[in-house]
């Protein structure tokens, strides 16, 4: 016959109580009452006292379970707390079961029969007889095997004897609440051990239950709402686990791909030097063999003259010989006198000159693709408002980058998003990319209105939100946004510009601190590439920028003073004309006062304390446009610029 549904359910909560409850997690075996008692450690999971002897350490436990330490001064596992509630759990647990017949607790012969529900013990037929007529013992409650296994677990267990020795006739229905003790008693142990008088704190047990259940299920209430956060992190890092997997397969793909195209473009360039070849060769050909053929019906003239001289010296007369010997010098002046080419037209003299394919295209392919590894930790990372300086009513929104070690981003390569939204959560703006800023190494999004108002600034990076959205009012304030300088106003409302210094005259430029940077020794070497142009800069040249950047020691105006870091080789392009000089120049400056470069996370490999950019954009790619940082770019010349400015770089200083 078919189990019905509270048969099954019955069973299995009846299984995984066993399994939770009764069972070592070290040996596998049931607890018992003797060598093998519960001992509950702080983490909630129960080890047998004899798996505990084996796993004690230099004066420690560590949960084989979740791994938690728990300190054991002296090695005294005594201290370590006893168990002493699975006595009812294992004996409901066995009744419910049966896979085999309990004995009786008295004589341990018997098949025990009935349960008292206050000694713990099993009877058979005849020790609950005598059970039942013994003074001491015949009010307690006794209940059949047959009524147990229907009983709920509540009522199976029923009031719990003291465990003190000599209090066993006591159930324990007393609270003690002093500092040190804390644990449920019985009568006798509040007359004797816990007395009021002495400091102890005595209350009743039912009601300090309800008050203390009401405590942990608020506690459990939030260790539900908590597990279910933790199960929320946990699915999205599974997620981006298979993310992770997916986008390197993709990746692997658009990175074969693009190599497929550049070796596309490498064979084409292969067939167009043979083409060139192929034509260089048919030309110098048609032209020798003209002059071939020339010289050939040339010799031939004069081979049939000299055949016909020799004919007439061998073969006429006298007299026929002066005949015809005018005839034969004249033709022979007119053959000697007749000029020809005494050189070939052309000549076999043809070269293969690899320009760009040694050195050079070493260089180049090491900076072909770039991968950008982007862990920014939205935790870590602030939002940050304040009045604006350009004009009134504005606000500007700053955005600190920072990683999972809360070191700063130093890069400006960040999907950075905000958008602003009323009291009530609902969008005023679309999503506007922020403006990286190149003296912080923040992010600024500047939003005017129209009226004042309180407001709520929603931000993300890289997809994922920045803590909780950040509430903000438009109105008058003194105090001034740090690192951000004056510039144009947006016209329409939530619209993200870049921020530009003002404007400084020679005399006040000289005037100026200069700024310096922290940039390790390096060096910069500049070469020209006169045949050789970027696209969208035809007719002129090439400038290639390599800087070298060896390994070395941080020093105290760096992140981590007196730790290393690694060197590195960046090689960037400009075109030379006459923008692209005046830009190689400021970059010259720029480099002198250490702005160009800094030690921080490298973005592309996530890695700590490496030299990277400093917030001047570099095109490291003779192709690919603005989004491959290569060209054609035709904004680029006067970013840079603006960037150089920012810096306090400007054509004062050439």
């Amino acid at each position: 016959m078919a189990e019905d549904g509270s048969d099954v359910n019955e069973k299995k909560f009846t299984k995984e109580l066993k399994q939770t409850f009764l069972i070592c997690c070290v040996c596998s075996e049931v607890f018992d009452d003797e060598s093998r008692h519960p001992r509950l450690l702080p983490c909630l999971h129960s080890i047998c006292f004899t798996c505990l002897h084996n796993v004690v350490k230099d004066e420690t436990v560590q949960c084989p379970i979740c791994n938690d330490i728990t300190s054991v001064p002296g090695g005294d596992l005594s201290k370590i707390r006893k168990d002493n509630t699975r006595r009812d759990l294992l004996d409901f647990v066995n009744v419910r079961t049966m896979s085999s017949e309990i004995k009786c607790s008295q004589c341990e012969t018997d098949v025990a029969v009935s349960r008292c529900a206050e000694c713990k013990d099993f009877l058979c037929k005849q020790c609950a007889h005598a059970h039942n007529v013994t003074k001491v013992t015949k009010s307690h409650p006794v209940s059949t095997i047959e009524e147990l296994k229907s009983t709920s677990l509540t009522n199976f267990c029923g009031k719990s004897k003291c465990q003190k020795s000599g209090h066993d006739q006591y159930t324990v229905d007393l609270y003690c609440y002093k500092e040190g003790c804390r644990r449920p008693i019985c009568t006798l142990c509040a007359l004797t051990e816990h007395k009021e008088a002495d400091g102890h704190i005595i209350k009743d047990g039912t009601s300090t239950y309800e008050q203390e259940k009401r405590e942990t299920d608020t506690f459990l209430a939030q260790m539900k709402e908590r597990e279910k956060e933790v199960d929320k992190i946990t699915n999205w890092v599974k997620y981006e686990i298979l993310k992770v997997h997916e986008r390197s397969m993709q990746l692997e793909e658009n990175i074969k791909t693009a190599f497929s195209n550049c070796r596309e473009l490498l064979d084409k360039r292969e067939n167009e030097l043979i083409l060139q070849i192929k034509q260089h060769c048919e030309d110098k050909a048609k032209v020798l063999n003209q002059q071939k053929a020339r010289l050939e019906e040339f010799k031939m003239e004069i081979k049939d003259s000299i055949s016909f001289t020799d004919g007439v010296l061998t073969g006429y007369s006298k007299a026929g010989f002066l005949q015809v010997h005018g005839q034969i010098n004249k033709r022979h002046e007119n053959l000697y006198a007749r000029r020809f080419d005494q050189c070939p037209h052309r000549t076999a003299n043809m070269t293969f000159n690899a320009v760009n394919m040694g050195t050079d295209f070493q260089k180049h392919v090491l900076t072909l693709g770039i991968v950008d590894s982007v862990d920014i930790d939205p935790e870590h990372s602030k939002i940050e408002t304040f009045t604006g300086q350009v004009c009134q009513p504005s606000k500007v929104i700053r955005v600190s980058l920072f990683d999972r070690e809360r070191r700063p981003f130093l890069e400006e390569k960040a999907d950075v998003q905000v958008r602003i939204l009323d009291t009530s959560n609902h969008p005023l703006t679309p999503f506007y990319n922020a403006v990286h800023s190149d003296s912080d190494n923040c992010f600024f999004h500047e939003l005017t209105r129209d009226e004042p108002g309180v407001l709520v600034a929603d931000v993300y990076v890289c997809g994922l939100e920045i803590r909780k959205k950040i509430k903000f009012a438009i109105k008058d304030s003194k105090l001034p946004p740090v690192g951000v300088k004056k510039g144009a106003r947006a016209k329409d409302t939530g619209r993200s510009k870049t921020i530009k210094p003002q404007n400084t005259s020679p005399a006040s430029k000289m005037n100026e601190k200069v700024v310096t940077g922290n940039q390790p020794r390096g060096s910069m070497d500049v070469r020209i590439e006169k045949h050789l142009s970027l696209p969208g800069n035809e007719g002129c040249g090439t400038i290639v920028i390599t800087y070298t950047f060896q390994s070395g020691i941080q020093t105290e105006n760096h992140p981590n003073p007196k730790k290393p870091y690694t060197g590195t080789t960046r090689i960037a392009y400009l075109p030379d004309n006459d923008k692209g000089q005046k830009v190689l120049k400021l970059l010259k400056v720029a480099f002198e006062r250490g702005l160009l470069f800094a030690v921080g996370v490298s973005q592309t490999t996530g890695v700590d304390n490496c030299i990277v950019w400093n917030g001047v954009q570099h095109k490291t790619s003779r192709h690919g446009g603005h989004l491959s940082f290569g060209y054609p770019d035709p904004d680029y010349l006067d970013t840079v610029l603006d960037q150089l400015a920012a810096k306090g770089v400007t054509e004062v200083d050439l």
